[in-house]
This record gives structure tokens, sequence and C-alpha cells, in this order.
């Protein structure tokens, strides 16, 4: 048997918690970083549905996009609002966001490879995480 499958589900009750918790959190206390991070907590739930069904029914065009954009809108959901939490401005780089959206949708079209398809992903969230732990 593999552990795949009970460690995903493990993982989605873990992000349904936080985020039905930061909804609760913000249905009371109205601060929109609240929302940002409980979306962006669902987000991630809902990459690892796409993960689950990838490794059901195999790796289909349809659920590699919506895993990579659902990592792209979590990754950049948390750390909004973390900015958000510090009082500071939508920053420059999120306008780049829709770019990596697009690379993600038209990759999938050309059917490149996991490896060209993510990079461009994981490169930007890693130089996004590394930008907002500098302003703690």
């Amino acid at each position: 048997m593999s552990w795949f499958i009970p460690a995903e589900i493990a993982q989605m009750v873990m992000t349904s918690v936080l985020a039905l918790v930061l909804f609760y959190l913000y249905a009371n206390d109205r601060r929109p970083y609240l929302v940002m991070w409980a979306l962006g907590w669902l987000f991630w739930f809902f990459k690892y549905f796409f993960e689950i069904a990838m490794f059901l029914n195999g790796e289909t065009a349809f659920l590699l996009t919506g895993n990579l954009l659902c990592w792209l809108t979590g990754g950049v959901l948390l750390p909004l609002g973390v900015l958000n939490f510090l009082n500071q401005n939508k920053p420059l780089w999120f306008y780049s966001v829709g770019i990596i959206a697009v690379w993600i949708v038209c990759s999938n079209l050309l059917s490149l490879s996991f490896l060209y398809q993510a990079i461009p992903l994981f490169v930007f969230l890693g130089i996004l995480y590394i930008l907002v732990s500098q302003k703690f």
C-alpha cells in the first residue's frame, strides 16, 4: 500500500483546519490579511486535491495546470497577507504573477515537461519568500 494518499489526505485535513480557523477569525475581526491567509491555505487544500487526482487518474493537462495554478495562487496569497499584516503596499512583483500563470497554461498547452512548467513557478516563489522574509 502506498502512503501517498493517506499523507495527502492528512495534509488536506490540516490545511482545511487552518483555512477554517482563519475564515472564522476574519469573520470576527475583519482584517484583510486574515482572509488572504485563509484563501492561501484554501488553495493549498485544492493543490492536494489535484495531486491525489493525478496519482489516481494519471497526469492530465487539466490536473497539472490546476495543481500548478493552486501552487501559484496559494503561494502568493500567503506572503501578500504577511505584507498586508505589516501595512505595506502591494509590491511590484505582484504583477508578475500573471506572467507566471500564463506561462503555466502555455507550457502545458505546448506539452512541455513538468520541469519546464514548474521551474519558473518554483524560482518565483523561492525569490518571493526570500524577499518577504527580509521584511521582518
